[in-house]
């Protein structure tokens, strides 16, 4: 990665893909070779549920990520954010990952949950 001027960030395509999308396996050691990128099409199934606007860093790297990985990658697609309807969304697609960015939408997501122990047991 280097600088283009004093504010932007310009990245090789190999950096973003192994330094940044998993390398074609965010489960394990990064792939060795195009044929393995290929062979994640056979894997178990896994699903990505993509609240995050795709027009956002986050929203792009975790579709590319579970493509990448041969995941299924479900895009939220309603202009507003609904917490019931993407956990109701979750549960239909059998949604291993759900990507959310920033508390606008991770607070909603979590009341319907009871309150969870964040601290670190020491």
């Amino acid at each position: 990665m280097f600088a283009l001027g004093e504010d932007r960030v310009e990245w090789r395509c190999e950096d973003i893909f192994f330094g940044a999308l998993g390398g074609g396996n965010v489960f394990g050691d990064p792939i060795g070779s195009p044929e393995e990128l290929a062979a994640n099409a056979g894997r178990p199934a896994t699903a990505v549920l993509d609240c995050a606007p795709v027009m956002h860093g986050a929203g792009q790297w975790v579709a590319f990520m579970g493509l990448f990985g041969g995941a299924k990658v479900v895009l939220y697609t309603d202009r507003a954010f609904d917490a019931d309807k993407a956990l109701r969304l979750v549960a239909e697609e059998r949604a291993n990952v759900l990507m959310v960015v920033g508390d606008v939408m991770a607070r909603p997501v979590r009341t319907p949950w009871q309150p969870v122990n964040m601290t670190c047991p020491r």
